[in-house]
Formats: C-alpha cells, structure tokens, sequence
C-alpha cells in the first residue's frame, strides 16, 4: 500500500510530481465479468474524487471504444459538473490500438492506429467461424476497429464458456497457419473472450502509450499502481518494471490464475475478487 498524503508539486520544467497513478484494466476490474456493467458505482465516485484532486486515471483494456463510452467515460462525462477535469482522463482500447484523450474544454478525441489491424479476410472467416460453431456460448464483437474479438455470451457463466473456449482457440490458431499470418498475429484467450491481434498489441503497449500521454502532460508519478484480474493484465507492471518505473500490481482475480508466477515488484491480492475487490483497494488508499 502507498502512502498517498504527498501532495502534488511542480518543479522547474513545470512537471507535475504526483506520488502515483492508476492504471486500470476494464472487464473484472471495473466491470463486472458476467453482467459486462459497472455494479460498484462507488467506483465512479473514486474517479471523481481523483479527477477533482488533480490525479490521472487511466484504462488500459482489450475492450472496444464504444464498450468503454457507455459503461465507463460517458457516465463520468455526464456526472462530472466540471468537464474540464476530463483532461486527466485517458483512456486505451483494443490493447493499445486504440486510445482516446480529452483537451482542457474536455472535448474527446479517438485516435486508431490502422497499421495493426487485422486482416479483413480474417475477420470475415473468424466470424463465420462463430456462427456456425460457437453461437451458443460467444458472440463476434463488430465494435472492434483493429483486431477480432470472440466474446462471452451476456449472462453465460465463465464455467460454461470455458467449456468449448479451447475448442474455439484452436480452431483459430488453425486459421491463422491456413492463412500463413501464424508469425504476424496471435491468439490470446482471456477468462471472457478470445482474441485475435497483432502481436505489437496488448497491455504493454498500451502502457507505452499511457506513458506518451503522462509525458505529453507533463504529469511525473512517483509509483504506479495497476489493477487486473488476469493472466494479461501482468504485462502493465512488467512493462513499468521493465522501463525502471516502481509499480505496485494489485490483484482482483482469482490467486490460481498467478500460482506459481514470481514477480519483482509488490503483487497486492484483494480479498475480494473482481470490482469488489477494486473497491476494496481504493476505499483504504487514503
């Protein structure tokens, strides 16, 4: 746990010095994994607190812009009276393909990188693919604009879903050899959904990016903490790790999903799982 009663200052280059910066996955970490929701509203209200203090939030998820728009940046838009703290606001989709910032009017601008997307063939076969095999547990996601996402069916169990998911990831890494793109792209099943991605894409890239933005705001943490509930989710703080930069990764999934993994930062584990578990840490950060 950090110390958070630092206050925020300014050196001589005008760089903001704050003692840390949050950097969240989406799905289990502030959404529900099954309901696909915000159910903790407090969180909103911590987003608020922060943003009101002058703290960066940030989202780093594999999910769609317009997944992020309705469960996350649109709620804060609308419940925040000062638009103008938006600009402290960023956000990454698509696993770095995609990311979205507000100006000081809070104005929202949506940035894609084209040159990762994946093939439209591909997509075209991936979502056939589903039709015709796995209708009954997955849906193909349209909203994506760089990479093919294979997602749980809305209020299907992880169980179920986990049943045919290997099925469905093989069958995938089949069409990627059939294709000859097996060295170009890559398939990255995580607990609700199946990828398939450019493999420059994921968490890693888009804390690079999340760091371009701090940069660009003259914003300079101290520490970082990040939150996640899955196997992907650890490359955020290995990636910080690997740039030098002192990282906390708090924890909100299962313990079985990290057995046996060694870390060489502070690995933090909620008692509580998923956005419970995300309230649990915030509501004693003080």
């Amino acid at each position: 746990m950090i110390n958070e009663n630092k206050p925020t200052v300014e050196n001589k280059e005008n760089e903001r010095i704050i003692p840390y910066v949050l950097i969240f996955d989406v799905d289990g970490v502030l959404t529900h994994p099954s309901e696909k929701k915000v159910t903790e509203f407090g969180i909103y209200n911590q987003f608020i607190m922060r943003l009101e203090a002058g703290e960066p939030v940030i989202l780093n998820t594999g999910r769609a812009v317009d997944f992020m728009l309705k469960r996350i940046l649109e709620p804060m838009e609308q419940l925040l009276a000062d638009k103008k703290l938006l600009r402290n606001l960023f956000a990454v989709g698509e696993k770095g393909a995609v990311s979205i910032q507000y100006n000081d009017m809070g104005e929202r601008t949506e940035y894609v990188d084209q040159l990762i997307s994946v093939p439209e063939a591909l997509q075209i076969e991936a979502r056939q693919l589903v039709e015709k095999k796995f209708s009954d547990i997955a849906f193909y996601d349209t909203t994506k604009k760089t990479m093919i996402s294979i997602e749980m069916l809305d209020g299907l169990s992880i169980d179920e879903f986990r049943k045919k998911q290997g099925d469905l990831n093989i069958e995938l890494k089949e069409m990627l050899t059939r294709h000859g793109l097996s060295t170009e792209y890559k398939v990255d099943p995580s607990r609700i959904a199946t990828d398939v991605e450019n493999n420059h894409v994921g968490k890693g890239l888009g804390v690079r990016k999340a760091l371009q933005w701090l940069s660009e705001q003259k914003i300079k943490p101290e520490q970082f903490i990040t939150f996640g509930d899955s196997l992907s989710d650890v490359a955020m703080s290995d990636e910080l790790h690997q740039c030098g930069l002192p990282v906390e990764f708090v924890f909100v999934g299962e313990k079985i999903i990290l057995a046996g993994k060694k870390f060489e930062y502070p690995v933090t584990y909620t008692v509580k799982q998923c956005e419970s578990g995300t309230m649990e840490y915030l509501e004693n950060l003080k």
